[in-house]
Protein backbone atom coordinates (compact mmCIF):
# COMPACT_ATOMS: atom_id res chain seq x y z
CA UNK A 1 0.00 0.00 0.00
CA UNK A 2 2.91 2.36 0.71
CA UNK A 3 4.12 1.81 -2.86
CA UNK A 4 0.71 2.81 -4.15
CA UNK A 5 0.96 6.20 -2.40
CA UNK A 6 4.74 6.73 -2.72
CA UNK A 7 6.19 10.13 -3.66
CA UNK A 8 9.54 9.08 -5.15
CA UNK A 9 9.09 9.04 -8.92
CA UNK A 10 10.21 6.20 -11.18
CA UNK A 11 12.24 6.74 -14.34
CA UNK A 12 9.11 6.36 -16.47
CA UNK A 13 5.47 5.31 -16.43
CA UNK A 14 4.23 2.05 -17.96
CA UNK A 15 0.65 3.07 -18.80
CA UNK A 16 -0.58 1.49 -22.04
CA UNK A 17 -1.26 4.55 -24.21
CA UNK A 18 -3.08 2.64 -26.96
CA UNK A 19 -5.46 1.10 -24.44
CA UNK A 20 -6.08 4.55 -22.96
CA UNK A 21 -7.11 5.99 -26.31
CA UNK A 22 -9.33 3.05 -27.21
CA UNK A 23 -11.06 3.20 -23.83
CA UNK A 24 -11.92 6.89 -24.26
CA UNK A 25 -13.23 6.31 -27.80
CA UNK A 26 -15.39 3.47 -26.48
CA UNK A 27 -16.73 5.57 -23.59
CA UNK A 28 -17.67 8.48 -25.88
CA UNK A 29 -19.20 6.14 -28.48
CA UNK A 30 -21.35 4.31 -25.91
CA UNK A 31 -22.36 7.61 -24.30
CA UNK A 32 -23.76 8.96 -27.57
CA UNK A 33 -25.42 5.63 -28.37
CA UNK A 34 -27.10 5.56 -24.96
CA UNK A 35 -27.47 9.33 -24.59
CA UNK A 36 -31.04 9.19 -23.30
CA UNK A 37 -30.02 7.01 -20.35
CA UNK A 38 -28.79 9.83 -18.12
CA UNK A 39 -29.35 8.14 -14.75
CA UNK A 40 -25.59 7.57 -14.41
CA UNK A 41 -24.66 11.23 -14.89
CA UNK A 42 -25.24 12.39 -11.32
CA UNK A 43 -23.28 9.54 -9.64
CA UNK A 44 -20.52 9.92 -12.27
CA UNK A 45 -20.17 13.62 -11.42
CA UNK A 46 -19.87 12.78 -7.72
CA UNK A 47 -17.34 10.02 -8.41
CA UNK A 48 -15.36 12.57 -10.44
CA UNK A 49 -15.34 14.92 -7.46
CA UNK A 50 -14.25 12.07 -5.19
CA UNK A 51 -11.35 11.38 -7.57
CA UNK A 52 -10.25 15.00 -7.24
CA UNK A 53 -10.43 14.77 -3.44
CA UNK A 54 -8.29 11.60 -3.44
CA UNK A 55 -5.68 13.28 -5.63
CA UNK A 56 -5.74 16.44 -3.51
CA UNK A 57 -5.27 14.39 -0.33
CA UNK A 58 -2.28 12.56 -1.86
CA UNK A 59 -0.60 15.80 -2.95
CA UNK A 60 -1.14 17.33 0.50
CA UNK A 61 1.28 14.77 1.93
CA UNK A 62 4.20 16.44 0.14
CA UNK A 63 4.39 20.21 0.61
CA UNK A 64 6.64 20.98 -2.37
CA UNK A 65 4.65 18.81 -4.77
CA UNK A 66 1.38 20.16 -3.36
CA UNK A 67 2.29 23.77 -4.12
CA UNK A 68 3.72 22.93 -7.53
CA UNK A 69 0.86 20.84 -8.93
CA UNK A 70 -1.50 19.72 -6.16
CA UNK A 71 -4.10 22.47 -6.28
CA UNK A 72 -7.20 21.81 -8.42
CA UNK A 73 -6.26 24.56 -10.88
CA UNK A 74 -5.54 22.57 -14.02
CA UNK A 75 -8.37 22.88 -16.52
CA UNK A 76 -9.43 19.22 -16.37
CA UNK A 77 -9.63 19.29 -12.58
CA UNK A 78 -11.61 22.52 -12.69
CA UNK A 79 -13.99 20.92 -15.20
CA UNK A 80 -14.66 17.95 -12.92
CA UNK A 81 -15.55 20.26 -10.04
CA UNK A 82 -17.46 22.89 -11.99
CA UNK A 83 -19.60 20.42 -13.95
CA UNK A 84 -20.98 19.12 -10.65
CA UNK A 85 -21.50 22.62 -9.22
CA UNK A 86 -23.26 23.78 -12.40
CA UNK A 87 -25.39 20.60 -12.34
CA UNK A 88 -26.44 21.24 -8.72
CA UNK A 89 -27.32 24.92 -9.25
CA UNK A 90 -28.90 24.23 -12.68
CA UNK A 91 -26.67 26.67 -14.57
CA UNK A 92 -26.98 25.47 -18.16
CA UNK A 93 -24.31 27.68 -19.73
CA UNK A 94 -21.65 26.87 -17.13
CA UNK A 95 -22.48 23.17 -17.30
CA UNK A 96 -22.19 23.16 -21.09
CA UNK A 97 -18.96 25.18 -21.07
CA UNK A 98 -17.23 22.87 -18.60
CA UNK A 99 -18.67 19.82 -20.35
CA UNK A 100 -16.88 20.95 -23.51
CA UNK A 101 -13.70 21.75 -21.62
CA UNK A 102 -13.79 18.39 -19.84
CA UNK A 103 -14.43 16.43 -23.04
CA UNK A 104 -11.78 18.29 -25.04
CA UNK A 105 -9.38 18.03 -22.11
CA UNK A 106 -9.91 14.26 -21.87
CA UNK A 107 -9.26 13.86 -25.60
CA UNK A 108 -6.06 15.91 -25.40
CA UNK A 109 -4.94 14.11 -22.23
CA UNK A 110 -5.22 10.71 -23.94
CA UNK A 111 -4.01 11.88 -27.36
CA UNK A 112 -0.87 13.40 -25.80
CA UNK A 113 -0.66 11.69 -22.39
CA UNK A 114 1.51 13.27 -19.73
CA UNK A 115 0.91 11.25 -16.55
CA UNK A 116 3.22 11.42 -13.55
CA UNK A 117 6.26 9.14 -13.77
CA UNK A 118 5.10 6.30 -11.53
CA UNK A 119 4.92 2.64 -12.47
CA UNK A 120 1.49 1.04 -12.39
CA UNK A 121 -0.33 0.82 -10.08
CA UNK A 122 -0.05 4.20 -8.39
CA UNK A 123 -2.65 6.65 -7.13
CA UNK A 124 -1.66 9.25 -9.77
CA UNK A 125 -1.96 7.03 -12.84
CA UNK A 126 -5.16 5.39 -11.66
CA UNK A 127 -6.83 8.76 -10.94
CA UNK A 128 -5.42 10.09 -14.24
CA UNK A 129 -7.22 7.37 -16.18
CA UNK A 130 -10.48 7.24 -14.21
CA UNK A 131 -10.88 11.02 -13.90
CA UNK A 132 -10.36 11.63 -17.62
CA UNK A 133 -12.71 8.79 -18.61
CA UNK A 134 -15.34 10.30 -16.31
CA UNK A 135 -14.77 13.71 -17.90
CA UNK A 136 -15.34 12.12 -21.29
CA UNK A 137 -18.53 10.39 -20.16
CA UNK A 138 -20.00 13.36 -18.24
CA UNK A 139 -19.06 15.85 -20.94
CA UNK A 140 -20.53 13.76 -23.77
CA UNK A 141 -23.71 13.03 -21.78
CA UNK A 142 -24.35 16.68 -20.97
CA UNK A 143 -23.61 17.85 -24.52
CA UNK A 144 -25.86 15.25 -26.12
CA UNK A 145 -28.85 15.88 -23.87
CA UNK A 146 -28.76 19.54 -22.87
CA UNK A 147 -30.37 22.18 -25.11
CA UNK A 148 -28.50 25.27 -23.87
CA UNK A 149 -26.18 26.90 -26.41
CA UNK A 150 -22.92 28.77 -25.90
CA UNK A 151 -21.96 31.87 -27.86
CA UNK A 152 -18.43 33.10 -28.55
CA UNK A 153 -19.04 35.84 -25.97
CA UNK A 154 -20.06 33.28 -23.33
CA UNK A 155 -16.95 31.19 -23.89
CA UNK A 156 -14.62 34.19 -23.94
CA UNK A 157 -16.01 35.65 -20.70
CA UNK A 158 -15.90 32.35 -18.77
CA UNK A 159 -12.42 31.47 -20.08
CA UNK A 160 -11.03 34.93 -19.29
CA UNK A 161 -12.36 34.96 -15.72
CA UNK A 162 -11.19 31.40 -15.06
CA UNK A 163 -7.71 31.95 -16.49
CA UNK A 164 -7.34 35.29 -14.70
CA UNK A 165 -8.00 33.57 -11.36
CA UNK A 166 -5.55 30.76 -12.19
CA UNK A 167 -2.92 33.27 -13.33
CA UNK A 168 -3.28 35.24 -10.11
CA UNK A 169 -2.39 32.11 -8.14
CA UNK A 170 0.51 31.40 -10.52
CA UNK A 171 2.00 34.86 -10.02
CA UNK A 172 1.62 34.74 -6.23
CA UNK A 173 2.92 31.18 -5.77
CA UNK A 174 5.35 31.04 -8.73
CA UNK A 175 3.58 28.05 -10.26
CA UNK A 176 2.42 27.10 -13.75
CA UNK A 177 -1.16 25.87 -13.32
CA UNK A 178 -3.07 25.57 -16.57
CA UNK A 179 0.23 26.10 -18.44
CA UNK A 180 -0.59 29.80 -18.43
CA UNK A 181 2.96 30.90 -17.56
CA UNK A 182 4.73 28.63 -20.03
CA UNK A 183 3.72 25.78 -22.30
CA UNK A 184 4.47 22.13 -21.39
CA UNK A 185 8.02 20.95 -22.08
CA UNK A 186 6.78 18.96 -25.08
CA UNK A 187 5.94 22.26 -26.83
CA UNK A 188 9.25 23.62 -28.22
CA UNK A 189 8.37 27.33 -28.07
CA UNK A 190 8.57 29.84 -25.22
CA UNK A 191 6.87 33.19 -24.76
CA UNK A 192 6.54 35.70 -21.94
CA UNK A 193 3.87 34.82 -19.34
CA UNK A 194 1.55 37.56 -20.67
CA UNK A 195 1.72 36.21 -24.23
CA UNK A 196 1.34 32.61 -23.04
CA UNK A 197 -1.72 33.59 -21.00
CA UNK A 198 -3.27 35.32 -24.01
CA UNK A 199 -2.54 32.41 -26.36
CA UNK A 200 -3.96 29.82 -23.95
CA UNK A 201 -7.10 31.91 -23.39
CA UNK A 202 -7.66 32.26 -27.14
CA UNK A 203 -6.98 28.55 -27.77
CA UNK A 204 -9.47 27.38 -25.13
CA UNK A 205 -12.11 29.88 -26.27
CA UNK A 206 -11.63 28.94 -29.93
CA UNK A 207 -11.73 25.18 -29.35
CA UNK A 208 -14.93 25.36 -27.33
CA UNK A 209 -16.60 27.79 -29.75
CA UNK A 210 -15.68 25.72 -32.83
CA UNK A 211 -16.78 22.50 -31.12
CA UNK A 212 -20.08 24.08 -30.06
CA UNK A 213 -20.87 25.45 -33.53
CA UNK A 214 -19.93 22.17 -35.22
CA UNK A 215 -21.98 20.12 -32.77
CA UNK A 216 -25.03 22.37 -33.14
CA UNK A 217 -24.80 22.27 -36.94
CA UNK A 218 -24.60 18.47 -36.98
CA UNK A 219 -27.45 18.21 -34.46
CA UNK A 220 -29.61 20.58 -36.53
CA UNK A 221 -28.93 18.58 -39.71
CA UNK A 222 -29.83 15.36 -37.89
CA UNK A 223 -33.09 16.88 -36.64
CA UNK A 224 -33.93 18.07 -40.17
CA UNK A 225 -33.38 14.57 -41.59
CA UNK A 226 -35.46 12.99 -38.83
CA UNK A 227 -38.32 15.44 -39.44
CA UNK A 228 -38.17 14.83 -43.19
CA UNK A 229 -38.26 11.05 -42.68
CA UNK A 230 -41.25 11.36 -40.35
CA UNK A 231 -43.12 13.48 -42.88
CA UNK A 232 -42.38 10.92 -45.60
CA UNK A 233 -43.69 8.08 -43.43
CA UNK A 234 -46.89 9.97 -42.59
CA UNK A 235 -47.45 10.83 -46.25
Amino acid sequence: MTEFFRYNEDAYTNINVTLLRLSLVLVIFLTYKLKHKTNLLKPALYVGLFGQIVLFAWYSGNHTLFIKEGLPLFHCRISAIMMLIAYIVHNGKLMRYFAWMGLIGAIIAFAFPDPSKYLWPHVTNITYIINHLLLGYCGATILSTQQTTLTLKDSLIITSIMNALIMTVNLIMHTNYGYLVQFPQTVPVRFTPKVTFLIMTLIITSLITIAEKTHNKLFKNQQTKTTANNVTVIT
